[in-house]
This record gives structure tokens, sequence and C-alpha cells, in this order.
């Protein structure tokens, strides 16, 4: 396919800037899915603020695929009924993080 449009050209110019956000949209696929289709079934009781899913998706705004990826696994496998609740923000960039 040739492409003569200058559109097209900017957007492969940003796919090539980006290599990580091509796997970036494939991890926030199940995350939107989730959230359109399958959130409302259980019914809004996340123990934590802001809630997992708000927070895997803050988390691959901010960082890099594995490490929001590790976060984001992180924050869901604390989410049970025996668990600790409450404010559970992204930790800061500076810090380091034991990932």
């Amino acid at each position: 396919m040739n492409c003569t449009n200058k559109r097209c050209g900017s957007v492969s110019k940003k796919l090539n800037s980006n290599p990580s956000g091509l796997l970036q949209s494939v991890c926030l696929f199940p995350l939107h899915f989730y959230r359109i289709f399958l959130s409302h079934l259980f019914g809004g009781a996340c123990r934590f603020e802001p809630s997992c899913s708000v927070y895997s998706q803050q988390a691959f705004a901010k960082y890099k695929p594995m490490k929001a990826f590790k976060l984001s696994f992180i924050r869901i496998a604390k989410c049970h009924p025996f668990g600790v609740f409450g404010y559970d923000p992204l930790p800061d960039e500076k810090k380091d993080v034991l990932i």
C-alpha cells in the first residue's frame, strides 16, 4: 500500500518513535473491555480508591508496560475480602519500588 498522504506518514512516525505504544494498547484492551462490559456485574465493590481498573490505566499511562503490568498485578492480588483497603495511589517515580 503506497501512502502519499501526510497523515499516514505522521502515524507511522508516531508508532516508530514509541515502540511500547502498541504493547500498551494491547495491554489496555482487556482493561477497557472489563470497564465497559463486566464491571457493572460486580456492583462497584472495589476496596481501593482509585479503583483497580483506574489504577491500572494510570500505571500504563505513567510507566513502561512491564512495570505497569507488575504494579497492576500486585494491586489486583491485594484485592480480596481479607486484604487491606483505602487510598492506594501509584508509587512515586523517584522511589525505588521493589518490582
